[in-house]
């Protein structure tokens, strides 16, 4: 007896210890995401000013919405999938899978582009699809491999490759005096495009896995269309705002706004450091406690983004100016309006990683969906009228009514599953579930 509570003790110590050593693993790779996107926040912001800036941003944000589909999604179904199975029978399925994927999110992209964001050219929209969709992509394929191989900490040198990409291409245009928008994603879609060759050679010979794709499965395709849904309506969610702006014709308004909302996000690093880290650890089926371990890591967080949102709050009027000049000095309102939703993130983030720890994937997803509908609602009736201030009250709504649900599907959860925990193991089996 005092052997098994040893032993239960040192896998205890053993886990904590795992997702500690993760979570600076994470935070690393979110230094090291937030420097690069400062340092491309601050030059863009100032060589192209509101206008061609909130192009750019309406442009990524489209791309962020469909990377969620072509392999967001999917690099979170093969953690999903490849932690119960084995890696090398599922692998190349899943190359298969999101090469077809990539292939349709493409196309959207290209086909919508015109309408969503006409203050960009089809052409430099095209460039940066491929950087995203072909050198990202590749690059987050192969680090997916190596986290499933030999664990997340393995994987911290080709998570932080396409940020370093991006820096070095900025800073080094805007030493040259060259920074403009096309020159950026042509230069942008070479570097990452052999980057991410690269990184996906030599990652699968390591590993020793084929890089041919293989026929697409059906049951990894529910898996995928699962995880991809989600993240996707999270994409949606999140981005929606910009978009509509965008499509509306609001021009300086969208660059405003979307630098007030960079500086927000900024306050999210520690949340997605632990976020990002602590996902492998959910799914896997030897950490119990999803409940638990959710409510503690939202104690933390939420009492960090309440901190950080105060000080957004303060310290806007100077950080901005510093960061992205006087034309921004509109963004300064934005930001404070916007600084507040940072609590509601902090509250929302760790139910829903535990939702999928605990099987809930479909609850899961419908919430995620249920959220985008309202927030794009909100966006598409009030953004014509009201601008950035009918973003900002459907970002609010949109991340409450997430807080609520995600919250009440967890509890509910926890609640219907404790009885059986309770009962006797030689009845367990005649209980359905």
């Amino acid at each position: 007896m005092f052997t098994d509570a040893r032993a239960w003790m040192r896998d205890r110590i053993g886990h904590r210890r795992a997702t500690v050593a993760d979570g600076v693993a994470g935070l690393a790779i979110e230094l090291t995401s937030v420097t690069a996107t400062l340092v491309s926040f601050t030059l863009l912001g100032r060589r192209l000013g509101p206008t061609e800036y909130g192009g750019l941003v309406a442009m990524y944000s489209l791309i962020g919405i469909a990377i969620c589909l072509a392999y967001v999604g999917p690099g979170l179904a093969l953690l999903q999938v490849a932690m119960r199975e084995n890696l090398h029978g599922v692998a190349r399925h899943f190359f298969g899978q999101q090469l077809a994927l990539t292939a349709v999110a493409t196309a959207v992209v290209i086909s919508v582009a015109p309408f969503l964001v006409p203050t960009v050219a089809i052409g430099t929209i095209a460039m940066f699809v491929v950087a995203e969709m072909v050198g990202t992509a590749l690059v987050t394929l192969a680090a997916n491999l190596r986290i499933v191989a030999t664990g997340y900490r393995s994987a911290l040198w080709l998570q932080l490759l396409p940020q370093v990409v991006k820096v070095i291409v900025i800073g080094g245009l805007a030493i040259e005096g060259q920074l403009t928008l096309a020159r950026y994603g042509f230069f942008y879609m070479i570097g990452s495009v052999v980057v991410g060759v690269g990184a996906f050679v030599l990652t699968t010979r390591r590993l020793g896995l084929s890089p041919r794709p293989r026929w697409i499965k059906a049951d990894h395709v529910r898996a995928t269309v699962s995880m991809s849904s989600t993240i996707w309506a999270w994409g949606l969610h999140n981005d929606g705002d910009k978009l509509v702006m965008s499509a509306n014709h609001l021009g300086a308004d969208v660059g405003l706004y979307a630098a007030g909302y960079r500086l927000v996000q900024f306050g999210l690093l520690p949340v997605n450091a632990i976020s990002t880290s602590s996902f492998r650890s959910f799914l896997d089926p030897a950490n119990g406690d999803h409940v638990k371990r959710a409510m503690r890591f939202s104690l933390v967080a939420t009492i960090y983004t309440t901190i950080a949102a105060a000080a957004i709050i303060i310290a806007a009027p100077v950080a901005l100016p510093i960061l992205v000049g006087d034309g921004f000095h509109a963004s300064i309102a934005m930001a404070r309006w916007l600084a507040p939703i940072l609590i509601l993130r902090g509250i929302l983030t760790f139910p829903g990683i535990a939702l999928l720890g605990l099987g809930r994937a479909h609850a899961r997803l419908m919430a995620y969906i249920s959220s985008a509908a309202l927030g794009m609602g909100l966006y598409i009736w009030l953004i014509p009228t009201m601008s950035w201030k009918g973003a900002v009250i459907g970002s609010y709504a949109s991340d409450a009514f997430l807080v609520v649900v995600l919250w009440t599907l967890l509890l509910r959860t926890a609640a219907a599953r404790t009885p059986v925990t309770e009962l006797a193991p030689e009845l367990e089996p005649f209980v359905v579930s």
